[in-house]
């Protein structure tokens, strides 16, 4: 695996999102002992191309293909590669932020909790107005502070877990911020 150069998944969009996870961070972590830096990077660092079910024409297959991406979704010579993906998705973001239309037709998908929040702190930047920040629950529940749980499980390391399915420590919003509710987390109170 350390020597693969590219991994093609065919019918990947067939696959569970638990697949994809367990990839990544097998990938991660085999890659990871081989430089430290690839710990940071999608796949370990390696060229995942995730086939669906779409069509080449009729072509045979000799396993030598060229892929064409259409100029509208693909956005090259970028200095700044997080404000020109924002700039290309949401196009006239401030004349349409309080339109649940506008962002539900579009969207910017990341492999990586980190991406996403460099997206969302690029996006909240955009919008006028302090910024508030809200934090997570960071004790153990119902346990004595002379326990070793305490002692392995301190606040630091609790705010630091960052794991597909789990937010970070931190949500930074605005009034007037778009946000998705992605869970149902009180029935009674309508979220």
């Amino acid at each position: 695996m350390v020597h693969t150069k590219l991994i093609i998944w065919d019918e990947a969009p067939m696959a569970h999102r638990h697949c994809f996870e367990a990839l990544d961070h097998t990938l991660t972590d085999i890659m990871h002992s081989q430089n430290a830096a690839l710990a940071k990077h999608p796949f370990g660092g390696k060229v995942v191309v995730l086939g669906g079910e779409g069509n080449i024409g009729n072509i045979i297959n000799d396993e030598e293909h060229e892929i064409t991406i259409d100029g509208d979704i693909l956005i090259d010579d970028a200095e700044n590669p997080i404000q020109a993906i924002v700039e290309s998705t949401y196009l006239k973001l401030l004349d349409n932020f309080k339109n649940h239309v506008y962002f539900r037709e579009r969207a910017i998908l990341s492999p990586k909790l980190d991406d996403v929040a460099q997206v969302n702190e690029f996006m909240l930047g955009l919008l006028s107005g302090e910024e508030r920040t809200y934090l997570s629950s960071d004790t153990i529940c119902n346990q004595d502070p002379q326990d070793e749980l305490a002692e392995v499980y301190t606040t630091e390391f609790l705010n630091t877990i960052c794991d597909s399915g789990l937010p970070y420590h931190q949500l930074k919003l605005k009034v007037g911020a778009p946000i998705m509710l992605l869970r149902n987390i009180d029935r009674s109170m309508g979220l």
